[in-house]
Parts: C-alpha cells; sequence; structure tokens
C-alpha cells in the first residue's frame, strides 16, 4: 500500500481576538523580536498561524514594528553645561568605592566556591536558583 503524503493542516482565519492576542504577545518580548520567535511563541499559545499570515496583518506589523522600536537604545544628548569640579570628584569617589565593593564580593564569591569544593559540592548547584518555600502552606512534619 502506498501512503499517502502529509498535508498541512489549514489554518483558520484570523479573528479580531486573535489579533489582540498575538500583539500582547509582541508586547510581552523583552528583547527585540523577530518574526520566528513571534511565529513559536504564538504556536505555543494554540494559534495555528505561520509568519506569513502574521506578516499580512497591519495590526500585527504595527505592533511588531513599535515593540522593535521601543528597545532601540535612545540617543542621549550631551549636556550643556559641563560637570563642576566638586561633581566630577564626587562621582570620581563613587566610582572608587564601588570598585571596592565589587572587589571585595568577587572575594566572598571565591570563598563560596572554595568552600563549596573543599565539601565536594557540586559548583553548577551553586547556579541554580533556590527552591520556593510556602510558609504557611508547608506540611508540617513529625
Amino acid at each position: 500500500m502506498a501512503k499517502t503524503p502529509k498535508t498541512k493542516p489549514k489554518s483558520r482565519h484570523m479573528t479580531d481576538e486573535d489579533i489582540i492576542q498575538v500583539t500582547s504577545i509582541i508586547s510581552g518580548f523583552r528583547k527585540a523580536p523577530t518574526w520566528a520567535k513571534v511565529a513559536e511563541r504564538v504556536r505555543k499559545a494554540g494559534l495555528p498561524f505561520s509568519v506569513e499570515a502574521l506578516r499580512r496583518k497591519p495590526e500585527i506589523q504595527a505592533a511588531f514594528r513599535d515593540k522593535v522600536d521601543s528597545l532601540q537604545p535612545t540617543v542621549v544628548e550631551e549636556p550643556e553645561e559641563a560637570l563642576t569640579e566638586e561633581e566630577t570628584k564626587g562621582l570620581t569617589e563613587l566610582v572608587a568605592e564601588l570598585r571596592a565593593e565589587v572587589s571585595e564580593l568577587r572575594l566572598a564569591l571565591e570563598t563560596v566556591y572554595a568552600n563549596a569544593k573543599s565539601f565536594n559540592f557540586p559548583i553548577e548547584r551553586l547556579h541554580r536558583p533556590l527552591k520556593y518555600i510556602h510558609r504557611g502552606r508547608t506540611e508540617e512534619r513529625d
């Protein structure tokens, strides 16, 4: 018997609710979206639309452009007035304090790594987030 070729299921027409859902998905991006990433998230949301179908809708194109534009770095104009000598000195001191704090934190981190290594604790586990304990919901133990 010959196998019948698999065909892609036809996507349905895009409703106004679908467009609203897709634009909200686009607005939820933290980094600049790409059409492929948008289509992937749309599919994960259960909508059967291709990149081409998404790009055909002007509302979705506008939301995409707005999101990309909002994530572009803005140009900061040079201040008209230069910093005073006192402000410069204060900022220099602040930078020195912050560098000293970073140095102390690096030393503390090295100590944690050394202690973990001495107790044969896998360093990879140090980078995992801690489990959240629901205080008040945790069952009491005997």
